[in-house]
């Protein structure tokens, strides 16, 4: 249904007609704030998104790491006494 409201709306821009966007909207069933977002922005626009950050799994490894040492570290120390 979008894509149809979109389609229209580029057409009527191209003719430079003025809109009534609650008539659209009570058309295709949607917004009125909706509607002039799509005619002001000329469409859907996909959002990028930036990657997770993966904190977390770094800590993880790191602490994973120091434990690794300090179990390795206790072992000898036991086996000496």
């Amino acid at each position: 249904m979008e894509r149809n409201i979109i389609r229209d709306l580029l057409i009527l821009k191209q003719m430079n007609i003025k809109l009534n966007f609650s008539e659209l909207a009570r058309i295709y069933d949607m917004d009125n704030h909706t509607v002039v977002k799509y005619w002001l922005g000329g469409g859907i626009k996909k959002v990028e998104r930036k990657p997770k950050k993966v904190f977390w799994i770094n800590l993880a490894m790191k602490s994973l790491d120091c434990l690794k040492s300090l179990v390795s570290i206790s072992v000898l120390h036991m086996s000496i006494f």
